[in-house]
């Protein structure tokens, strides 16, 4: 609870920080390049959509209805000789033979390849997962989601029966409440598992929340404005409900990468300050918390090491993997937990120091006798480091071992 109080109380500062941040990132560029991708993948995510809820005997026939809560809520008014157009390229796609179905799965893939890559840029994340564990969550989100909306569409129906029969008060204002809650849901549920990054729940929800409540806001706004001034239309004439439509699938996109970005920035602790332990501190700290879970015969999720190990943030747990890579120290699981990967004793702080090397004190070529007297002073200041640091990490770690292991026998005592 804590922890949620705090992140509120620090938003109305990260919101501040989320417009320069957000073209600092070049989140127009991304949500332009989104905008593309989305014209080509936008037939075969509603084919999947309408398939994934035909699979489901109570939701059979839900398609047009799903269709027509998706073009009325999540688009303005000049939706429908899209809809229309839309609707004809999905039906005519659900006869196609088996490689044009294998062509638009592909298609629709590509589609959330491209929003993974764009979140994972967000995060500063180098790799990205591994194909078949992108695959299966591109396979969970293309199926979960059409059935999560099919849920919503039967308590709509529900609610919509109770209003009319007057059986529950305040119906009426449920209905307009869901497909905003939907859209939160969607919203919160993308930037939590799709980013290769632990993404805090806290955030993503948050993010989630206020992403949706700027999409809602965005479609009111854009409708007025295409009522108000349909100067478009005299040069377009019947073309118009085609760039009209780009324009809002651009507006959506920056919409939901600024959500992405301020999950980013409400990930941080303190917002969006650094802390100020070095990345060898820090190093150190996260393998003394994976000895732990060693010893335990345990691997460590890493949304667990982001409250567990102190002045940890998401961005340092990456760095982190990539700096300690070289050691081959660090694994993960197959549900992505974190562990050692090979035995501590094998492995000297010395080794661990040298990876990090804003920690080393080093000096090129010198000409003055003021530099030879500063260098001789950086090697014996080096050398001691190294006969300092000429341990391996288990016995570094052997003193918080001992400590707890007297801890145990005075407790029992």
């Amino acid at each position: 609870m804590s922890e949620t109080v705090a992140l509120l109380r620090g938003l109305p500062r990260i919101l501040m920080l989320l417009p320069g941040r957000f073209i600092s990132e070049q989140g127009i560029l991304h949500s332009a390049a989104l905008t593309y991708t989305t014209l080509f993948s936008l037939v075969p995510l509603m084919t999947l959509s309408y398939a994934m809820l035909a699979l489901v005997p109570s939701f059979q026939g839900l398609g047009t209805q799903l269709e027509d809560m998706i073009f009325s809520n999540f688009l303005p008014d000049t939706g429908t000789a899209i809809q229309s157009s839309l609707a004809q390229f999905a039906a005519q796609a659900r006869s196609l033979t088996l490689v044009g179905i294998i062509f638009l799965f592909i298609t629709a893939l590509l589609m959330m390849r491209s929003i993974e890559a764009a979140l994972n840029r967000i995060w500063q994340v180098k790799s990205g997962r591994k194909f078949l564990n992108s695959l299966l969550i591109y396979w969970a989100v293309v199926t979960l989601g059409p059935l999560l909306i099919g849920v919503g569409l039967a308590l709509s129906s529900y609610l919509y029966s109770l209003a009319r029969l007057d059986l529950l008060s305040g119906a009426a204002d449920l209905l307009v409440i869901i497909p905003w809650v939907i859209t939160a849901a969607a919203f919160a549920l993308i930037y939590a598992v799709v980013p290769h990054a632990p993404v805090p729940w806290r955030a993503a929800l948050v993010s989630g929340v206020l992403a949706a409540l700027m999409f809602e806001l965005s479609k009111r706004g854009f409708a007025f404005f295409i009522s108000q001034f349909p100067t478009y239309k005299l040069i377009y004439g019947a073309f118009a409900a085609v760039p009209i439509f780009l324009v809002w699938i651009f507006i959506c996109w920056c919409i939901f990468i600024a959500g992405a970005t301020l999950s980013r920035l409400l990930s941080a602790p303190s917002g969006s300050q650094q802390s100020p332990t070095s990345d060898l501190h820090l190093a150190l700290r996260l393998i003394a918390r994976l000895s732990k879970a060693q010893h335990q015969g345990q691997s460590v999720k890493p949304i667990t090491l982001l409250r567990q190990v102190e002045g940890m943030t998401a961005a340092s747990l990456q760095i982190l993997w990539m700096k300690l890579e070289p050691l081959e120290l660090l694994a993960k699981d197959e549900e992505g937990n974190w562990l050692l990967k090979r035995e501590l004793s094998q492995v000297s702080l010395l080794e661990v120091d040298q990876l990090f090397s804003a920690t080393q004190l080093q000096l090129g070529s010198v000409a003055n006798a003021w530099e030879r007297s500063l260098k001789l002073r950086i090697e014996a200041l080096n050398e001691g480091r190294r006969q300092q640091f000429d341990l391996s990490l288990a016995q570094l770690l052997q003193a918080d071992e001992l400590h707890g292991t007297e801890a145990n026998t005075s407790s029992s005592d």
